[in-house]
């Protein structure tokens, strides 16, 4: 499913490639700003989809990645039992702007941010 976005920061830029939405609002969104770095994101979401704690959901922003991301981390997204979005960026925002994008897709009380 390809959808364009409208949501502030990379509204013009933003391509929602995947989701599975939470039948409610989530506690915590996660959100994951990404760029070249699929490996690692790879590794962290196995780990996230291990948490026995449930009431988060997932957002992964990738800002224009030349690497395999947007084939892979959707396809592992999917697999999971986690609610989720995966964007892409069509153009690279830079760093803060991809996180300030997150900031204003999540859909949780609150959002959390690590890389």
């Amino acid at each position: 499913m390809i959808t364009p976005v409208c949501s502030g920061v990379g509204e013009r830029t933003a391509v929602l490639i995947a989701q599975r939405p939470s039948p409610t609002k989530p506690f915590i969104t996660l959100a994951i700003p990404q760029y070249n770095r699929r490996e690692y994101l790879q590794v962290g979401l196995e780990s996230i989809f291990q948490q026995t704690f449930g009431d988060f959901d997932i957002l992964v922003s990738d800002d224009g990645s030349s690497d395999d991301s947007n084939d892979v981390i959707p396809a592992l997204l999917e697999h999971s039992r986690r609610s989720f979005q995966y964007y892409a960026q069509r153009e690279n925002l830079g760093y803060d702007h991809n996180v300030r994008f997150c900031l204003s897709a999540a859909r949780g009380t609150y959002v959390m941010t690590r890389w």
